[in-house]
């Protein structure tokens, strides 16, 4: 339901008040709950972990079309477009947020491929993850959104932003 609020209302130009006006009162429907005694812990941690879901849902999608309007679309040498995703980790991934809690991520994409302009993947997917990471940490006179850590991904800040899939293949096809 929170998604589907949220692609509704997140149609503007400028989205960044409207999450953080959604957050807070979200935040605020959890929290009374919570306090009443009138949903259980897993509840409150699963809807806290909801809520992030969603929001970084409607962000990412934000940020990954005006990423694309600046600098196009990566697309694999056989023509197809690269996907990205974000692997939830930690208490987000396990559903169990708490109301402080940040986000622990891994940045993925599909392919390794390019630009028109020549931009490599690992480059296009790092900059829109750091992008995105910006994006949810910056405080407006609402607060901030989330802190995105993606310090868990397998080299920790030694390796790339983004991952490729191709990578991970390879690694297994060279493990086993």
């Amino acid at each position: 339901e929170m998604k589907g609020e949220l692609t509704e209302i997140a149609h503007a130009g400028d989205i960044a008040d409207t999450l953080r006006a959604y957050k807070a009162g979200e935040l605020l429907r959890i929290g009374v709950r919570d306090l009443i005694h009138s949903a259980r812990l897993e509840q409150t941690q699963g809807e806290l972990s909801d809520l992030a879901g969603a929001i970084l849902a409607t962000q990412l999608n934000h940020t990954q079309r005006k990423h694309r309007e600046r600098h196009g679309e990566v697309k694999t040498p056989e023509g197809k477009p690269v996907g990205f995703a974000v692997l939830a980790l930690g208490k987000f991934g396990g559903r169990e947020m708490n109301y402080g809690s940040d986000l622990d991520v891994i940045f993925f994409y599909s392919a390794d491929g390019q630009t028109l302009e020549g931009l490599p993947a690992v480059t296009y997917f790092a900059q829109l993850a750091q992008e995105l990471t910006r994006t949810t940490a910056t405080p407006t006179a609402l607060g901030s959104l989330y802190e995105l850590d993606s310090r868990l991904r397998p080299n920790g800040t030694k390796g790339p932003l983004a991952l490729s899939l191709d990578y991970f293949k390879q690694y297994w096809k060279d493990y086993y």
